[in-house]
């Protein structure tokens, strides 16, 4: 480090980072540390030096945020809510200020890196949670007079797309004919990348009725009117959507939009679709992070596949 520049502090170098960042990862990305650096600062301070941080620092955070009785303190769409943090949320905050000050450390901005020794949380042993069939399906009922969210659901439940991807798709990428659509998603510099995801029958029907009352051009899911010249929905629009559409249907958790996603990859797999076919249709470009989020079942499940497939008890 060079020893003539003064020691930054923790809301500068927390600037500087994002900084880096900007062009280069995608807004999501760029939040992704965003949120947990921030919770830094106001735990210990924006002026502390980013030098004088210790590990016993970096562990009080790690526990006070672990006891954390507050939900989304700094997220720019939606209000704070009571209730701790995920267990994964909380791995991934800490993951973020490891590698913060891993980056302090390669930029020469700190000497030492005092997380160096942070210890990750550990992840739940559990498969990530999705919506079952019977909530999609009670869902559906609950927006069977609304073309726009019977539509969404169904494009959400039948492709596994993200929701940027829904969010940002126009008539013009959608091909009705051969049942799938390209899709916008998370990519380096905000560069959102192209992929293509299907849909079957079903979806296609809703599709057509609602394309009927928007016209052809456009986004598909619009936020306001019913005309071509609406304005596309956000992706809290689309959260904001489900969740009233989920509070209609009785359906309590598991609504998300992200729970659509884990529902299709659970589902597929189940059905006999082999990991590396679900890490395409998911858009996933390692198949390793398939296999970690959803090659996991629950002891029912697992009887039930032992039960099918068992040696013992096929017949000679």
């Amino acid at each position: 480090m060079d020893q003539q520049t003064a020691p930054l502090t923790l809301a500068a170098a927390k600037r500087e980072l994002l900084d880096a960042l900007t062009s280069i990862r995608s807004v999501h990305t760029i939040q992704s540390y965003q949120f947990p650096l921030q919770s830094l600062c106001d735990f210990l301070g924006n002026e502390v030096r980013v030098d004088q941080v210790t590990l016993h620092d970096l562990r009080r955070w790690r526990s006070a945020e672990a006891q954390r009785t507050e939900r989304w303190r700094h997220h720019p769409s939606r209000p704070p809510q009571k209730g701790p943090l995920s267990p994964t949320t909380l791995h991934d905050y800490v993951s973020a200020v490891r590698h913060f000050f891993h980056w302090l450390e390669d930029e020469e901005l700190i000497a030492k890196n005092p997380a160096r020794r942070l210890e990750l949380p550990p992840l739940p042993d559990e498969p990530p949670k999705g919506i079952s069939p019977a909530e999609v399906e009670r869902m559906l009922r609950a927006a069977e007079d609304n073309p726009r969210d019977y539509a969404m659901i169904l494009f959400l439940a039948d492709t596994g797309a993200r929701v940027g991807g829904v969010a940002g798709l126009r008539w013009k990428d959608v091909s009705l004919r051969d049942k799938s659509a390209t899709v916008r998603e998370k990519g380096r510099g905000g560069n959102r990348k192209s992929r293509e995801v299907y849909f079957g029958a079903r979806t296609q029907a809703a599709l057509e009725r609602w394309q009927r009352e928007t016209g052809s051009k456009g986004p598909v899911f619009i936020a306001q009117g019913t005309n071509s010249s609406g304005s596309a929905l956000t992706e809290f629009g689309i959260y904001q959507a489900l969740k009233r559409t989920a509070q209609r249907a009785g359906v309590k958790e598991h609504w998300n939009p992200h729970a659509f996603r884990h529902g299709f990859a659970r589902e597929m797999s189940k059905r006999g679709v082999s990991l590396a076919l679900v890490a395409q249709f998911l858009g996933h470009r390692d198949p390793t992070v398939t296999i970690r989020s959803y090659a996991r079942f629950a002891n029912h499940e697992l009887q039930r596949v032992h039960d099918r497939y068992s040696w013992l008890d096929a017949p000679p």
